[in-house]
């Protein structure tokens, strides 16, 4: 009998504990739903911060290639000119 009846009080305990878990003053959970709500604000403010400078990263990259190449043109230039003029011409 004293078994069925810490099983009785167990179960009443839990009720009991479960019931205050579910039911929150409504300012605290005012508050927390205004927080929620801020930080997926500032969540997606950051997701698009990112993904603009994504597209900024890879616009600079694509400069650099072609500044690089453009160099590199310049320099084939340059060293063709003075072997040109060194009378060198390699062909």
């Amino acid at each position: 009998m004293s078994s069925v009846r810490g099983l009785w009080l167990a179960g009443a305990m839990f009720s009991c504990l479960l019931a205050g878990c579910a039911f929150v003053p409504k300012s605290r959970l005012t508050a927390s739903e205004t927080q929620a709500r801020a930080l997926s604000e500032q969540n997606q403010a950051l997701l698009a911060d990112l993904e603009n400078r994504k597209v900024h990263y890879q616009h600079m990259e694509d400069r650099l290639r072609r500044a690089e190449e453009d160099l590199a043109l310049v320099e084939e230039q340059l060293s063709s000119a003075k072997r040109q003029k060194s009378g060198t011409s390699v062909r």
